[in-house]
């Protein structure tokens, strides 16, 4: 058995290594829903092969009008049948494949998605929706690179795209070169992106990532200012505050997220951190238990849930998530480090 203080401290540890492996959302799965569908909308012709112009079929507007309106409703089926019945009556209908495109991302249908914005490119490769579009489905991937010459391309065709640096953005937080997504997150806010929330969260993960908590903390307080129902936000702001060791707000911005969305493992699972941190091992053991219920193949809770038990004196539970938690980890530091709580707990 571990000593008091040497327990402690390998807690304190997992705890913040959980929090740096789960890390702040970069909002890289936001879609742009307003400005895409005033844009799309707009275009009733298709150019032909030879390049001439042809009014787009009244048949095939109207099976768009009627796949937004489905999509409006949340139908996203409907929505693409729609959609899919205006391209059938003009394959060269470049809105009616950006519609679907948006749709199949809404669905995270990442290869239809991508299908649909090669087709916008192929047709109109001046259009700089086809090149946002298909970036932000590479960064969905997490093809960075990709998405970041897609996103890049769209601003060369149009500077002020703001839903392309957005999307730089929101790769650049995941790449982790966080100077320069600080930088288009500002691009974005001055072009007045919509919704504005997702740039200032952006850049709050990119503040938060290089040790600028208090900036981060007033960049997410303004994203829930401007969307109060903004999970991302929520969760990490708490993050945030967690690192801050202002657990109380960090208990309550996870339960914000859990309030905005039940079924997100992540906002458990740092809760659970955040109560085992304060000592509370019997709430903090409930919110690993509803993580693995939504999540049931992350090592970590399980490593984390298995300390919790410890420090409860529970060492039969401790060996049997230690062990769950060793059949599903790849990583091979924490396998090691799992090895070696076992041998200790089982008196090897």
């Amino acid at each position: 058995m571990l000593s008091a203080n040497l327990k402690k401290l390998s807690l304190v540890t997992m705890i913040i290594l959980a929090l740096l492996m789960t890390g702040c959302n970069s909002n890289a799965d936001h879609t742009e829903r307003g400005e895409l569908e005033e844009r799309e909308i707009e275009q009733q012709s298709v150019t032909n092969n030879d390049g001439s112009v042809q009014p787009v079929p009244s048949e095939a507007v109207s099976a768009l009008e009627r796949g937004l309106s489905y999509e409006q409703q949340g139908d996203l089926p409907q929505a693409i049948a729609n959609y899919s019945q205006a391209i059938q009556l003009a394959p060269d209908y470049v809105e009616a494949y950006l519609k679907r495109g948006w749709a199949y991302r809404q669905q995270e249908n990442w290869d239809k998605a991508l299908g649909d914005f090669e087709a916008v490119i192929r047709l109109d490769p001046q259009n700089p929706a086809g090149y946002q579009q298909r970036g932000r489905v590479y960064v969905n991937k997490k093809e960075f690179i990709k998405g970041i010459a897609d996103c890049s391309r769209a601003i060369s065709l149009d500077q002020n795209n703001a839903e392309a640096h957005n999307c730089l953005a929101a790769a650049y937080v995941a790449k982790g070169e966080y100077e320069r997504a600080i930088t288009h997150s500002n691009k974005a806010i001055a072009l007045n992106y919509d919704p504005l929330s997702w740039p200032y969260s952006n850049r709050g993960s990119a503040y938060m990532s290089l040790g600028k908590i208090d900036q981060a903390i007033d960049d997410y307080n303004e994203a829930i200012r401007l969307d109060p129902y903004f999970w991302d936000a929520y969760y990490n702001r708490g993050i945030a505050y967690f690192f801050k060791e202002n657990y109380e707000q960090a208990l309550s911005d996870f339960s914000e997220a859990i309030r905005v969305d039940a079924n997100k493992s992540a906002a458990y699972t740092n809760r659970g951190w955040t109560y085992h941190q304060i000592g509370n091992y019997e709430q903090a053991i409930a919110d690993y238990t509803e993580a693995l219920r939504l999540e049931p193949e992350d090592a970590s809770t399980y490593l984390n849930r298995s300390l919790a038990y410890e420090m409860q004196e529970n060492i039969e539970l401790a060996i049997a998530d230690l062990e769950k938690a060793l059949k599903l980890s790849d990583k091979p530091k924490t396998r090691r480090f799992i090895e070696g709580r076992l041998k200790e707990l089982q008196g090897e």
